[in-house]
């Protein structure tokens, strides 16, 4: 007859001489917090540490907190350039109506820092799914407006004194958002097995 996970974890802290109480603590809440199994966890640092770092890894052998700061440093710089694209709008003029700036505020702008913020409570998947759908809506929007449709947006429509830091604020922010899309695709597929 097989022993239950709780009496086994109790034979194998028993048999394990380096495994330390203050230890025990964290293990707990792994298993609380991930539902793995007593028999799964190691019982020393150096095993434990090596065996977080191995269920922390995706495919492509990427830790996750080495992605979560990855899409935070995007988001970041995205907001910055977003900042520097919106003073170009303001000093060559360029309006923007009530609908755009209702889009700009949701989906460009609050979108990628709340993925952000639910990667970093743990929903890796989804945050990574809505932060690569947020830069893909935001690229497509900038991209047509700046570089598309004859519309005010449009870089070429631009007063000329201003033409060359509109063109390029606008560059800058479509190639961010691109990569921030692409990245957010690929830890969203990443990370199949979470729910």
């Amino acid at each position: 007859m097989e022993k239950s996970p709780s009496v086994r974890s109790t034979l194998l802290i028993s048999r394990e001489k380096k495994f330390s109480l203050a230890f025990m603590l964290p293990v707990k809440c792994v298993y609380k917090f991930h539902c793995f199994t007593y028999t799964d966890l190691p019982f020393t640092y150096r095993q434990f540490e090596k065996w977080w770092e191995e269920k922390n890894k995706d495919v492509m052998g990427i830790p996750v907190k080495y992605k979560k700061l990855t899409l935070l440093a995007i988001a970041v710089l995205h907001l910055v350039v977003q900042g520097i694209h919106g003073y170009s709008h303001i000093v060559a003029n360029v309006q923007i109506t009530s609908l755009q700036w209702i889009f700009i505020l949701l989906v460009i702008t609050i979108a990628p820092l709340a993925a952000v913020y639910i990667t970093w409570r743990g929903k890796i998947r989804k945050g990574a799914g809505i932060f690569a759908l947020s830069m893909l809506a935001a690229f497509l929007f900038g991209y047509i407006l700046h570089f598309v449709f004859n519309s005010p947006d449009l870089h070429s429509n631009v007063i000329e004194e201003f033409n060359n830091f509109f063109f390029h604020s606008a560059l800058h922010l479509a190639i961010i958002e691109f990569v921030g899309f692409v990245f957010g695709a690929y830890v969203f597929t990443a990370n199949r097995d979470e729910l």
